[in-house]
């Protein structure tokens, strides 16, 4: 589960990544006018730091816009689905874990590739609504993926299975 802190500092990212694009500026040249490190803007755009208050001033006046508009939670039109996402109970309630999926590795694809995210999301949110899916449907269908994805094979549960057919038998055969 994705905390808001997290959640902060990866729409942060997001916007000061879009921002340093539309400007047409490099991570090198965002990075030397703001007086950071390239390898400190890049953790930031990735979601993984969030600057103090005198940095994101540096950063709001070499990109144009206001401070508040910088720290505002509001992603632009095109990143809504990622926010809708991100602010959804569905990340907050799937259970991640049980797939192998940790939130900061979430985190990290949205930030690596937002413009690709943003797609994949937008397709799986629009399939939900036109199926009229409910979270149980999608917690079921993720686990079925995940089990196609393992052969549908659990060794515990087989085990289990061959175990209680073993003493199934021996209790049948007694009667």
């Amino acid at each position: 589960m994705l905390n808001h802190g997290q959640i902060v500092r990866l729409i942060f990212g997001l916007k000061l990544r879009e921002l340093r694009q539309e400007r047409g500026l490099s991570p090198a040249e965002l990075a030397r006018t703001c007086d950071v490190s390239v390898s400190y803007l890049n953790e930031i755009e990735k979601g993984k730091k969030y600057p103090k208050a005198d940095k994101i001033l540096g950063l709001s006046q070499a990109l144009g816009v206001r401070y508040d508009q910088l720290t505002s939670l509001e992603l632009p039109r095109r990143l809504e689905p990622i926010a809708e996402l991100l602010n959804s109970k569905m990340l907050k309630e799937f259970p991640l874990d049980m797939y192998g999926l940790e939130p900061a590795r979430i985190i990290e694809l949205i930030a690596n590739a937002p413009a690709k995210m943003n797609a994949f999301i937008s397709t799986i949110f629009e399939i939900a609504r036109n199926y009229e899916m409910r979270q149980e449907h999608l917690f079921l269908a993720a686990l079925r993926s995940f089990q196609e994805m393992h052969d549908n094979y659990f060794e515990d549960l087989e085990q289990d299975v061959r175990a209680f057919v073993g003493s199934h038998h021996q209790h049948r055969r007694a009667l």
